[in-house]
């Protein structure tokens, strides 16, 4: 089994047999969506009856026997950016995690429409010209970082950037430029040096009408 905060897949003998997000699950003890990034428990159970194999009758054999061998959890090596920031590919299917400024009206949403991977990315756009900031902020043990995003574009804004400050040094940025971006693209910004804690991490858009842009996989990777 595979725990991630935005899903959980489960394998049987190497193969993938259920992916789970989310929003998909549901559970009669709590909210939905569901806390994937909450602490679990890990039930083995010999079920008798209920809805999945049916209730016992005369024909069932009892005793039945479950041998267990061992029971291990691992924590997962890579990648660095799953414990720094939260729901950076949006898999979470809103913006968990993330704060905005706009200069007039929002032109953020999370959405389906052709994800660099998984299921969700994030898109700016609005019918109107519209500057637009979506950024985390978060506290890390002071280091060397590097940071990225894959973005994709409509071109024609202003300014549209990768950007990260508030480190402990000067604002440093990645230019995705106004040109169209029509594939995924990486930008990154490298050598980021932590001195106070904290970081933030971000998109600034300064966009006309219509401009719009598309992000997954933000990474915040210690060096």
């Amino acid at each position: 089994m595979e725990w991630e905060p935005g899903k959980i897949r489960w394998y049987v003998d190497g193969n993938l047999y259920q992916t789970h997000r989310t929003k998909e699950w549901y559970s009669s003890g709590g909210p939905s969506p569901a806390p994937f990034n909450k602490r679990f428990h890990i039930l083995l159970n010999v079920a008798v009856g209920g809805n999945f194999d049916g209730d016992p009758d005369g024909s069932t054999t009892f005793l039945q026997t479950m041998m267990v061998d061992y029971v291990r959890v691992y924590n997962r090596a890579e990648p660095q950016s799953q414990y720094l920031l939260a729901n950076s590919g949006f898999e979470t299917g809103d913006l968990t995690g993330c704060f905005e400024w706009n200069s007039s009206v929002s032109a953020q949403k999370v959405d389906k429409d052709y994800p660099r991977q998984g299921s969700y990315k994030l898109t700016h756009w609005a019918s109107g010209a519209y500057q637009q900031i979506t950024a985390q902020k978060v506290n890390v043990p002071n280091g060397l970082y590097k940071a990225s995003v894959w973005a994709r574009s409509s071109g024609g804004q202003k300014a549209l950037k990768l950007y990260v400050k508030d480190y402990g040094g000067a604002e440093l940025s990645s230019d995705i430029g106004t040109s169209t971006v029509t594939e995924y693209r990486k930008y990154t910004i490298d050598n980021i040096q932590v001195t106070n804690g904290q970081i933030e991490i971000g998109i600034w858009n300064d966009a006309n009408a219509n401009n719009w842009a598309a992000f997954d996989g933000f990474e915040l990777v210690r060096k």
